[in-house]
């Protein structure tokens, strides 16, 4: 367990909002429109915006990444054999790079393009499915 040292910096939150923001208004500015989309009845005022399948991804990707994020602040150095003055250091880049790299799956999974292939030939770099991507 962490004794009261924060394993995130102000600067990395900064950075990954930066990220995050920029990649999720490039999804929703390259996404094609496709004809289902206008064929779908509006949302009315009193409707759901946030449907039952997206609070189950929503509480399952917050759930996965609250225990992986905790299991390396808890047991990082243990597993990784991090010992020495730069041990938490270390781990502490560790724990940003996972948190980074879990977000850039997020917004892969919940983008409906794959803004992580290769525009000409859309081979994707991250696939987490055995589908086409496209």
């Amino acid at each position: 367990m962490s004794l009261g040292s924060a394993p995130l910096t102000a600067v990395q939150l900064l950075w990954v909002n930066m990220i995050m923001d920029t990649l999720g208004a490039l999804a929703l500015a390259t996404e094609p429109p496709t004809d289902d989309l206008m064929k779908r009845a509006p949302v009315g005022r009193k409707g759901d915006f946030i449907n039952n399948v997206m609070w189950r991804n929503i509480l399952g990707q917050a759930l996965y990444q609250f225990v992986v994020i905790w299991f390396l602040q808890a047991v990082g150095k243990w597993v990784f054999f991090l010992r020495g003055p730069n041990a938490e250091v270390v781990l502490n880049t560790l724990i940003f790079n996972t948190f980074v790299f879990c977000q850039v799956i997020l917004l892969k999974q919940s983008s409906s393009q794959n803004l992580l292939a290769s525009s000409d030939h859309h081979v994707p770099i991250i696939s987490t499915n055995f589908r086409e991507t496209h």
